[in-house]
């Protein structure tokens, strides 16, 4: 448990029940952020905090509450939170991190001098509120408010904010897209049902199938089902709202393809929330048709590029922009699952290194982008033809192979 990065601990569900489940036991406290007193490390060697923090509630800040120190694990995904917000040092945590490297005598000449330093920090910092306050220009420093959450994840603070921040949970997330996707079914006939979901510390993603949006890929021996995935944030790291997808279903851990619409999400807050989820939802249920119909089009370019998959390792980058280690993951990838070297086989291989090898947000992504782009526009990978494979020029005689040459012989 060392070390660990909490922004990659993701639990999976394949059960709706017990995701709502999980999500109803999850609690949060916020708390008024005044200063930091200490930085330690606990058992398992993760950093933490000791914050200067006073209680809040609905209204504000809690009635006769006294500033006291509260001791958290705070994973670097919240620290950097914290400098931003806070104008810290943004190596003070990798300078902390080097501590565990010295010797106790050492690290105790660091530990006696760390509440001046941290203290200097937070000193300047209200000074420079105040001074802003007295010459009335500028922007002032505001109050911050840290979340502490405790659920399946462990307690530890998630979000830094400046404001009491009262966000849409993700357990009312699911249950209403669930309930939404029902009436969908009554009045439109439709039948979309719950698939799975993800749930990090910081993010909830849920999948949700229209059972009456799945074609068959004769050509390429492939299912797939149009769908709805539904994502939310509590701690600010994503809006809520939709993506349409599309879930191969012959894959045995379910890859998909997801098609980002920015008109699909909605700010936490806002008098018009309702209102713009609506509009949301609606859009995504729309756009599903669209994207199997795409899908649908890519099998006609089903047809082999070459027999070997080492050929894409030359592949020019303004057809698609691939690193070498990203290259190689693929190809081993579409080797292990059998998959073709053609156009529809990139988009395979894509979708299966993104749904089940890529550990962040911004890796998942990163491949969904590259398969949409040949999802739009197939034809130019489908014509890309490798260089053992190209005509041989004919062979020129050259002058100097010929010899002498006699214009007047005997």
């Amino acid at each position: 448990m060392s070390n660990m990065d909490y922004s990659l601990n993701v639990k999976k569900f394949t059960d709706f029940n017990q995701a709502v489940k999980v999500l109803g036991q999850r609690t949060y406290k916020t708390y008024k952020l005044c200063g930091l007193s200490s930085l330690r490390f606990n058992q398992y060697g993760d950093l933490t905090v000791g914050y200067e923090v006073i209680d809040t509630d609905l209204s504000g800040v809690a009635e006769y509450s006294q500033e006291y120190t509260k001791r958290l694990f705070t994973p670097k995904h919240v620290w950097n939170h914290l400098v931003s917000m806070l104008k810290l040092p943004s190596m003070l945590y990798d300078y902390y991190e080097l501590f565990k490297k010295l010797g106790q005598s050492q690290l105790d000449m660091c530990l006696d001098m760390e509440r001046d330093i941290l203290s200097m920090f937070f000193d300047h910092r209200e000074a420079d509120k105040l001074q802003r306050e007295e010459n009335k220009s500028g922007h002032y420093l505001k109050d911050h408010y840290i979340s502490v959450f405790t659920d399946i994840h462990g307690e530890f603070p998630r979000v830094i904010r400046s404001e009491l921040y009262r966000p849409y949970s993700d357990l009312d997330a699911l249950i209403d897209t669930n309930d939404n996707l029902k009436k969908h079914n009554e009045v439109k006939g439709s039948d979309f049902n719950f698939k799975n979901a993800t749930y990090s510390p910081y993010k909830l993603k849920a999948n949700f199938l229209d059972n009456k949006k799945k074609a068959e890929l004769h050509k390429v021996g492939d299912k797939v089902c149009a769908g709805v995935n539904m994502f939310n944030s509590e701690t600010k790291d994503s809006s809520y709202g939709f993506q349409v997808l599309m879930m191969r279903l012959i894959c045995s851990n379910g890859a998909v393809s997801s098609f980002v619409d920015n008109t699909l999400k909605v700010k936490h807050i806002g008098a018009d929330f309702e209102k713009n989820t609506l509009i949301a939802f609606k859009r995504a249920l729309q756009l599903s048709n669209k994207y199997i119909e795409q899908y649908m089009n890519l099998e006609k370019f089903s047809e082999p590029i070459s027999n070997s998959w080492n050929d894409l390792l030359e592949i020019p980058s303004k057809l698609i922009t691939l690193n070498n280690r990203e290259k190689l993951n693929l190809i081993q990838v579409a080797e292990r699952e059998s998959y073709n070297f053609s156009a529809y086989g990139l988009v395979q291989a894509l979708t299966f290194e993104g749904s089940n090898n890529s550990r962040t947000d911004k890796d998942i992504k990163r491949y969904n982008d590259k398969a949409n782009l040949i999802i739009e526009n197939p034809t130019n990978i489908s014509k890309w033809i490798p260089n053992r494979l190209l005509p041989k020029k004919d062979e020129k005689t050259e002058i100097n192979d010929i010899g002498e040459l006699s214009l007047y012989p005997n």
